[in-house]
């Protein structure tokens, strides 16, 4: 595709759609305006230059060797949703699903869906290898699927990674395919986490949807209070399955 575009020393749209191989997205152009990806299968890659693109636009499936590189200062509400293999991405029982970096109404956002899978190989990079690359967020939303493990100690992780953030949108899904978490399980290491602080000087803003009030989710929210010094709302959202009498 590069040799393409060298060829066009005009072009200012170009769309990308099914074929096989394309290894890796690169579109390096002073003329290009408006790039759209759809493409269902795994790239290495997404490398883009292009100091006049507006309009850009991806869906498609991360690699194990995938990075990423973007430079394009002229877009104005970039859209990217990459799916992931479940060896990809992770630590401990935890394996990113999808990732989506954007420009939504609250400010630039990362949106990642994380899961706990009953079986997953030993992931190939961890999160903050993978957050490293995307283009700067102040927003961070989680979609979680616990599967009856604790999150406190993932999201501490997570939070430790994206430390200027603004604001913090969590979405627990404990209903599928809810299980027993076992003892010692990894999804409590380390295990002093309910006692950490971690500096989020820049978060004022907190959403936790789908909440049950356990006692590992209130130490989360202690954790969260202990951490945020300039925090000015936090808004839940009791889960479904919360009683009205412990309400």
């Amino acid at each position: 595709m590069d040799e393409l575009i060298q060829r066009c020393p005009r072009l200012r749209v170009l769309e990308v759609g099914n074929g096989w191989g394309l290894g890796k997205i690169r579109v390096h152009s002073p003329t290009i305006e408006e790039l759209v990806v759809d493409y269902p299968y795994d790239v290495c890659g997404i490398d883009i230059m292009a100091p006049v693109l507006r309009k850009f636009e991806v869906w498609t499936w991360m690699s194990l060797d995938f990075s990423v590189s973007f430079n394009a200062p002229m877009v104005e509400n970039p859209w990217w949703d990459i799916y992931c293999n479940l060896e990809n991405v992770g630590f401990d029982v935890w394996r990113l699903r999808r990732l989506s970096p954007g420009k939504e109404e609250s400010g630039n956002t990362l949106r990642l869906s994380i899961d706990a899978p009953f079986y997953a190989l030993d992931a190939a990079r961890n999160f903050s290898q993978e957050i490293a690359s995307l283009p700067k967020f102040f927003v961070l939303h989680l979609s979680l699927i616990t599967r009856g493990h604790i999150f406190g100690p993932l999201v501490l992780n997570l939070l430790g990674i994206c430390t200027v953030i603004q604001k913090l949108e969590v979405v627990i899904d404990k209903v599928t395919c809810r299980q027993v978490c076992p003892s010692n399980c990894p999804c409590e290491q380390p295990q002093n986490w309910r006692s950490q602080i971690i500096s989020l000087a820049a978060l004022e803003e907190v959403e936790i949807e789908c909440f049950e009030g356990t006692g590992n989710e209130i130490d989360f929210l202690k954790l969260l209070f202990r951490s945020t010094p300039l925090m000015k709302t936090m808004t839940m959202t009791l889960s479904p399955e919360v009683l009205p009498t412990s309400r």
